[in-house]
C-alpha cells in the first residue's frame, strides 16, 4: 500500500514537472517566433481613442491567451521561470523576490481605490508576470508600467502581452501603452516616481528588513522614498504600511495640537479592504483576493496620497521637537543626493516619529498568523 502511494506521488510529481518543462519550452519557442514576426510586420498601431474592455472581457481575453500559449496561469506560476527568486536572488541590495499574484476582482478593486484616470501613468513595483499592469492598460486605457527584478518573470509577462495585444486588436478594442522593465527598484526610482498611481505588493513584509542584504535599507524604505518623490496628488497603494514615511499630515497636526498646517507632513493615508467576492468569470463560489490567499481571507491595503504643500522644493515636514527651529521651519523629507528619506531632523537630530500600528492592522496581522497556523496544522 505504501509503495503504491509513493509510486502515485512520484507519477504526479513527474506529470507536474513535464507540464512546467513544456511551458518553458513553449515560451522560448513563442518568443523567438514573435521576434521574427515583429521584424516582418510592425506592431498593430493603437488608436488614441479606442473602446476599452470591461473586467469580464479582459478575463475572457486572458483565458484566450492561456489557450494560445497552451498553459493555464497557475501552471506558468509553478515553473522555475516564475518561482526563481522565492529563495534567494543575486542582487547587491536584495535577498529575495517573493512571487504572488492579485486575482482579477481584487485588481479591479485596486484600480477603483487608486482612482486611476485614462490620462495618467500607472506603475506596478514588483510586477511579477505583469497581470496587474495589463489589466490596468486594458480596462483604464492609461499608460501602464511594470518594474520587476527577476528577468524570467519579465520574459513570461512579455510573452503574455504579445498575445494579449494581438487578441485586443483583433477584436477591435484598444489598450493603453504597456511597458515592462527588468531592474532593481533601488536603481530604477526615476522609472517609478513619474507615476500618478502606483501599486506595491509588499504583503507580509516581503519588502521589509528580511528582503534586504545586511547593512542595506529595506525595500519598503526605498518604496517610501519613491512615493515621497512623486508629484502632489499622486497615489500609492501598498499591502503593508510604509512606516518609514513617518507621521501623516493629520497625525502630525494632532500631535502638534495645530490646525491644518500643510507643512507638517507631505501625505495622508487611509485603510481599505480587499475581500473575496463572487464574480461572473469565476466558476467557483467566490474568487480569493490573491494567488496565496484563501476564499475567506481579507487583505488590508494602505492608500497613500501625496498632499499639496505651499512649497515647490519637494516634500516637506516639520520636526516634532517643539524646542527645535524645525518645529516651525520646514525641511526637505528627501536627501538631495541619495534621494532617500531623511529620518532625522537637520536642526536637532531628533528622529522622525513613526506612526503606531493601528488596531485594525494589528488584528489583521494576528488574523493572518492564526490563519497560517490553522493551514499548517494537521487535519484532526
Amino acid at each position: 500500500m505504501a509503495a503504491a502511494l509513493e509510486l502515485s506521488r512520484q507519477s504526479e510529481a513527474d506529470r507536474k514537472r513535464r507540464e512546467e518543462e513544456a511551458f518553458e519550452a513553449e515560451v522560448a519557442r513563442a518568443m523567438a517566433e514573435s521576434r521574427r514576426e515583429e521584424r516582418c510586420h510592425p506592431p498593430y498601431p493603437l488608436k488614441i481613442e479606442f473602446p476599452l474592455l470591461g473586467v469580464s472581457e479582459f478575463v475572457g481575453l486572458w483565458r484566450g491567451v492561456e489557450a494560445r500559449i497552451g498553459h493555464a496561469t497557475s501552471v506558468m506560476e509553478k515553473s522555475s521561470l516564475v518561482k526563481e527568486g522565492n529563495a534567494r536572488v543575486s542582487s547587491r541590495s536584495q535577498e529575495k523576490a517573493q512571487y504572488g499574484r492579485l486575482l482579477f476582482g481584487a485588481t479591479q478593486k485596486v484600480i477603483e481605490i487608486l482612482d486611476i484616470k485614462r490620462d495618467e501613468t500607472f506603475v506596478d513595483i514588483g510586477s511579477g508576470i505583469g497581470n496587474v499592469v495589463m489589466q490596468v492598460a486594458c480596462t483604464v486605457g492609461c499608460a501602464s508600467r511594470g518594474l520587476e527584478l527577476m528577468p524570467d518573470r519579465v520574459f513570461v509577462g512579455s510573452r503574455i502581452l504579445t498575445d494579449l495585444e494581438y487578441l485586443v486588436s483583433e477584436r477591435g478594442w484598444g489598450m493603453g501603452d504597456c511597458d515592462f522593465k527588468q531592474g532593481n527598484l533601488t536603481h530604477e526610482k526615476k522609472y517609478c516616481d513619474i507615476a500618478d498611481a502606483a501599486f506595491v505588493n509588499n504583503f507580509e513584509e516581503v519588502f521589509g528588513a528580511r528582503s534586504a542584504k545586511t547593512g542595506s535599507d529595506s525595500l519598503d524604505r526605498h518604496v517610501a522614498s519613491i512615493f515621497a518623490a512623486m508629484r502632489p496628488g499622486s497615489r500609492m497603494l501598498t499591502l503593508e504600511p510604509l512606516t518609514s514615511l513617518g507621521l501623516s499630515r493629520k497625525e502630525a497636526n494632532l500631535r502638534r495640537k495645530d490646525k491644518k498646517n500643510d507643512l507638517a507632513s507631505f501625505f495622508e493615508v487611509s485603510e481599505h479592504s480587499l475581500s473575496p467576492a463572487r464574480y461572473e468569470w469565476h466558476d467557483e463560489d467566490v474568487e480569493p483576493v490573491a494567488s496565496w490567499s484563501t476564499k475567506s481571507s481579507e487583505i488590508t491595503a494602505y492608500l497613500y496620497l501625496r498632499t499639496e504643500q505651499h512649497s515647490e522644493d519637494g516634500p516637506m515636514y516639520l520636526c516634532s521637537n517643539h524646542r527645535c527651529q524645525g518645529f516651525v521651519a520646514p525641511t526637505l523629507a528627501l536627501d538631495d543626493e541619495t534621494r532617500m528619506l531623511v529620518d532625522r531632523c537637520v536642526y536637532c537630530d531628533t528622529p522622525r516619529r513613526i506612526p503606531r500600528q493601528s488596531s485594525s492592522s494589528s488584528s489583521s496581522l494576528s488574523g493572518r498568523k492564526r490563519a497560517a497556523a490553522a493551514a499548517a496544522a494537521p487535519p484532526s
